[in-house]
């Protein structure tokens, strides 16, 4: 069921906007940026395993799982706009897939596929460190994924964040990402899934070598790639007002 939402004066955008946090957050975490979207209502829900959810693990926590998950908490009422970050961008995509008529538009924030050979190399290390020291691991990730000069309160709520989800479910989701038959990590079927995507897409990145790899995907009328090159990974949070005004522009040229 999707947990949180938040209604806006009549004078915005009517429909829906859905939020979707990467691995080992929450939907709690959208808050800089949901009250900065021109929608009548922003969901931003717990995905499973993760903030008020982290004791529904009756099965093993995986992408599909996930976006199954979420298609249902939708009830058939499409979002015009489903924003996800980092493995959120992998759920958003396999949502619009499975259930083309839910999402109108994606926007995808340093998404967590189409990983270089570096990354996919160093995959099974990482899954085995996982393993072993479970959210401490995830946490030291999170740690490493800001620039320097970003705000000591943001990396903190980021790390706490991390620890505070279990590290099975870090561990199932890092491998369904990465490491599965089905996973879209690496490159190659990252590239077919996005060539059957029919809605608009745009492309956040704090790496022009990471937009690169989507460069050739016949994106659907309207969609666009724009690079932050100074940001960090969790690059919406670093500049929430200047992302939202983003979304919101983009959205309104479509």
């Amino acid at each position: 069921m999707v947990g949180r939402q938040r209604l806006f004066s009549p004078g915005s955008r009517p429909g829906t906007a859905l939020l979707v946090h990467g691995w080992g957050s929450n939907g709690a975490s959208w808050a800089p940026i949901a009250s900065r979207l021109s929608f009548g209502r922003v969901l931003t829900p717990d995905l499973l395993g993760h903030g008020l959810r982290t004791s529904e693990l009756d099965e093993v926590v995986t992408v599909p799982r996930t976006a199954d998950d979420l298609a249902r908490s939708l009830s058939g009422q499409p979002a015009d706009v489903a924003i996800g970050h980092s493995m959120g961008g992998q759920v958003v995509v396999r949502l619009a897939l499975r259930a083309p008529s839910l999402a109108r538009a994606l926007v995808v924030v340093d998404p967590a596929y189409c990983a270089d050979a570096d990354e996919m190399r160093s995959a099974p290390e990482r899954l085995d460190d996982l393993q072993h020291r479970g959210a401490v691991s995830g946490a030291e990730f999170a740690e490493g994924a800001f620039v320097a000069g970003e705000p000591a309160d943001l990396r903190h709520a980021v790390v706490e964040q991390m620890l505070n989800t279990p590290g099975s479910v870090l561990t199932s989701l890092f491998s369904s990402m990465y490491l599965e038959p089905e996973s879209l990590g690496a490159t190659a079927p990252a590239l077919s899934a996005l060539r059957l995507v029919r809605v608009p897409v745009l492309g956040v990145y704090s790496s022009a070598r990471a937009a690169d790899r989507v460069a050739d995907v016949p994106w659907a009328e309207g969609s666009d790639v724009v690079v932050w090159p100074a940001a960090g990974h969790y690059l919406h949070l670093e500049r929430p007002a200047a992302f939202a005004d983003l979304v919101n522009e983009w959205l309104r040229g479509l």
